[in-house]
Order: C-alpha cells, then sequence, then structure tokens
C-alpha cells in the first residue's frame, strides 16, 4: 500500500458518489486502482515480505492488545504478485480474497496461482503460522466509556478509526476512566443512534458519518416545561471532519473537545510526539511525500 503516497491516498469525493460508492468500498477500488497503475509503469525488482516477528492481535503496531510471535520466516522474490501470494498462502488466507492481488493478476502483472510460482528454500507444506488475526469490526475494540456504532463503512475510515481507537486504548487508560458520562463513537454512513442522547458526548468520525447523520433527532435535545416543549441544538457532539479523517488531527481534535484536563495522558502522548517531529522536519516530509 505504501507504494503510493499518503496524500494520493485521499478519496475526496465519495460523498458526492453516494451512499454506493460507500457499500462498494470506492475507496479501497480507488487506491487498488492506482498502485496498479504504478506498477504498469514500474515493477520493482525485489519484494520483501518480513515476516520474521509478526504484531498478531491488534498488530501490525505496538498497540495494548497485540502481541509478538516469532515465525522466523522472510519472503522474498522478485514479482510483487508472486510474493503476496506465496505470503497469503503461508499466513494461511484466500488470495482471490484480496482485491489487490486478483486485479494484478487480471493485469496480467503476475502469476495466476500458486502452481506457476517458480519456489527455493523452505517448503511452504513444512511451515506452520497460526496468528490472531485483528478485528474485522471496530465494536470489537473495547473501549471503557466509550461506545462504538458502526453504519456501512469503507476501508480507509476503518483503517483511520481502527488505528486511532487503538492509540486511545493503549496511551490513554487513566483518561478513559474518568471522561464521564459516556461516549458515543458513530463512524461510517448511517450509523445507529447513541444510547442515550442526553448524556453521551458523541464523537461523528469521517464525513459520511457527519453528513449522513445531519437530520437526526439526536442533533435536537428536546425538554419538558411548563409552558410545554422546548427545543435546543445538543452541543455535546464533536464532528471529526475527513474522508477518511487524519489519526493525529483526530488527536488534536480530542485534546480541545474535552480540555487537555480530563485527558492529560493524551495531551502527553501528543506533545511527546510533536517534539520528536519538528515543523522544519514535517514539512520536508510533506515535499518529499508529493515529489
Amino acid at each position: 500500500m505504501s507504494i503510493t503516497p499518503s496524500k494520493s491516498q485521499e478519496i475526496l469525493n465519495t460523498l458526492k458518489k453516494g451512499k454506493n460508492a460507500v457499500v462498494s468500498n470506492q475507496y479501497k477500488q480507488d487506491l487498488d486502482s492506482k498502485i496498479i497503475s504504478v506498477n504498469t509503469i514500474k515493477q520493482p525488482n525485489l519484494v520483501i515480505n518480513d515476516l520474521f516477528y509478526i504484531l498478531e492481535g491488534a498488530g501490525p503496531y505496538i498497540y495494548k492488545d497485540s502481541n509478538i510471535t516469532k515465525t522466523s520466516v522472510m519472503v522474498l522474490g522478485n514479482d510483487a504478485v508472486a510474493v503476496d501470494i506465496v505470503t497469503t498462502k503461508i499466513l494461511k488466507l484466500d488470495s482471490n480474497e484480496y482485491s489487490l492481488i486478483t486485479k494484478a493478476e487480471e493485469k496480467r502483472l503476475g502469476p495466476a496461482d500458486l502452481s506457476q510460482i517458480e519456489l527455493s528454500g523452505e517448503k511452504i507444506e513444512n511451515i506452520d503460522i497460526n496468528i490472531k488475526k485483528c478485528v474485522d469490526k471496530l465494536e470489537d475494540i473495547k473501549l471503557t466509556s466509550f461506545s462504538i456504532k458502526e453504519g456501512q463503512i469503507c476501508s480507509g475510515c476503518f483503517k483511520q478509526a481502527y488505528h486511532l481507537l487503538n492509540i486511545m486504548k493503549t496511551n490513554m487508560n487513566k483518561d478513559l476512566k474518568y471522561l464521564t458520562p459516556n461516549n458515543s463513537f458513530l463512524i461510517g454512513y448511517d450509523p445507529p443512534d447513541p444510547t442515550n442522547t442526553k448524556e453521551d458526548n458523541i464523537l461523528l468520525f469521517g464525513d459520511c458519518a457527519i453528513f449522513s447523520t445531519r437530520k437526526k433527532e439526536f442533533k435536537i435535545i428536546m425538554k419538558k416545561t411548563k409552558k410545554g416543549r422546548t427545543y435546543k441544538t445538543n452541543k455535546k457532539i464533536l464532528k471529526i471532519p475527513g474522508c477518511p479523517p487524519d489519526i493525529f488531527k483526530s488527536l488534536a481534535v480530542l485534546i480541545d473537545y474535552y480540555g487537555e484536563s480530563e485527558v492529560p495522558m493524551l495531551n502527553l502522548y501528543l506533545k511527546t510526539l510533536s517534539s520528536y517531529i519538528t515543523d522544519k522536519v514535517s514539512k520536508k516530509l510533506r515535499l518529499w511525500e508529493v515529489l
């Protein structure tokens, strides 16, 4: 995936294309097409899938629910598609379920199946690797004081939310215990309503969630009085825009919303990160990325 710079991975017109673009995962389709396009111009001469150590569970980074396991296996080759097919076979996955591999095969950028690949080294049947996969539903990431509700979600928003929620779980252990009263994290197109709209802090993650809930009842708080009913805008809603949102901008937005005193561990985490990457270095990285 990193063949394409992150700036070019942003899919900005998903909402304009409608709900079908989310259901059909337009983000993934567009990203696959860009990677395929790069490979039709210049295919790599050496591809390495380093499986020597695998972070299973909440991988691929070191999160609270991740666990490192040693396999002592590396897959190397001069064909990207072949390397990925062999890797999926070793990990007991079906390569036909990965659109990037199937599209590359359709474009004849690599072999169609394992039988067409010349192998050397350890035999695949002698390799026994059983790893715990990461969650495929965000609601399975259990966060103290948070309720996660998903609508129709594309892989772009899933990826960003997956890392954001795991960063929160790993680095906001103390913060999450004292965030009151409750928090609803809504993501995707037309997510379920929050459990308690009067008490919950409601976080709308991504343009799809923001756009599709604009007429929802939880946006308005109704209160009964002696004179009847009064209505007011629910101010306990935090919108985190983007398609998909940027993780570190999302963390900064969370600090602004809850306040530094409410999320001291998150504030420390973000300041620690920023101390390693100065504005000058960050600007250079962005320039290199564009190039």
